[in-house]
């Protein structure tokens, strides 16, 4: 059971380990995959308001306002506004990712690296990898029932979500000349796809700077999509209780686009000509952080435009945003404000 009404700002501060690395290779895979599905479209220019609004978790325990939040701001379409669930401090959040229990990002900074914590916030994040001083090209992380993982420079590499600061991670595959951003790992439907949890036979699906898709398992990888202007979040589209027939979906420069895990050509699901970030789905709706400034969500099998969730009120969030969901909430990251929050869906 969640609160709407809580709120946890947990620094890093104290986090230590080490950074040993492997390196990777490199080389051809196929995947197979079914073909798309069409959807209807639309959206408009909006955004939001700070954290706050009518929200509960805008006030502190004595009803008095922390300062995190413009007195302004308004609600979402539900009248309640997002939750406050990791404050940055000296680093910079990137991408994001959910499992059963925790919340997983990269965090780049001194110190910084893969993070996670529980979802209820109940204990301060923990450091399961240290990233290099310096870098810059750590992006996005996903996470399944064995392994987590990420992209920096061109490799995807993966660590047990066991593992700790301690733990060597390695190589999964390269993205070959090309530097990963925005990362979906397939993710079994329970009592039909188990062996996709097989340590080394999971299928990963990455979006590049150079607009591609790339799809990677151990020490395998191939491009599957290419020139995708403005290519950004990726997600595998699978609903529930669908034993097969998982398709791609990935934004984009003017929305979001579906298609065969395959590769072979993406129809438009959505056709706001706004660009689309971060992107993901819990197997019925799709949810997407829109133009930098609203967050949106799509039922692709019916006729209905798509919600704005979160916020009401124009607001800029930033460029590089990203956007996971479980059963009963969105997540999600201000890149401007160096934040995790969370709204109900």
């Amino acid at each position: 059971m969640f609160s709407t009404g809580c709120r946890f700002v947990v620094p890093l501060d104290g986090l230590d380990g080490t950074n040993p690395a492997t390196t990777g290779i490199g080389g051809g895979g196929t995947q197979g995959g079914a073909g798309g599905r069409a959807g209807a479209g639309g959206g408009s220019a909006g955004g939001g308001a700070g954290l706050g609004g009518r929200d509960a978790g805008s006030v502190d325990g004595a009803g008095v306002a922390d300062g995190n939040e413009p007195s302004d701001a308004s609600p979402d379409a539900n009248g309640i506004g997002p939750t406050l669930v990791y404050q940055g401090v000296d680093g910079t959040i990137r991408g994001i990712a959910i499992s059963d229990s925790d919340l997983y990002w990269v965090e780049f900074g001194m110190g910084r690296g893969i993070v996670h914590m529980p979802k209820l916030g109940a204990s301060q994040p923990v450091l399961l990898h240290r990233l290099d001083v310096g870098t810059t090209t750590a992006f996005d992380v996903a996470v399944d029932r064995t392994f987590v993982y990420w992209g920096d420079e061109n490799q995807i590499w993966q660590i047990p979500v066991s593992g700790n600061v301690s733990t060597s991670p390695f190589s999964y595959f390269s993205t070959g000349s090309q530097i990963p951003r925005y990362i979906a790992v397939e993710r079994a439907v329970p009592g039909v796809d188990a062996n996709a949890f097989d340590p080394s036979q999971a299928d990963v699906y990455v979006t590049t700077a150079g607009a591609s898709i790339i799809y990677g398992t151990l020490g395998t990888s191939f491009i599957r999509y290419i020139e995708q202007p403005g290519i950004a979040g990726v997600a595998i589209y699978s609903p529930r209780g669908d034993a097969g027939g998982h398709d791609l979906l990935w934004g984009y420069g003017k929305g979001i686009k579906e298609g065969p895990l395959q590769g072979g050509g993406g129809i438009d699901i959505t056709t706001s000509g706004l660009p689309v970030e971060g992107v993901a789905t819990d197997g019925r709706f799709i949810y997407w952080i829109e133009n930098g400034q609203e967050i949106k969500s799509f039922e692709p099998t019916t006729s209905a435009a798509p919600r704005r969730l979160c916020f009401d009120a124009l607001q800029d969030l930033g460029t590089d945003g990203d956007i996971a969901v479980d059963d009963a909430w969105v997540y999600f990251t201000w890149p401007k404000k160096n934040q995790i929050l969370k709204c109900p869906k």
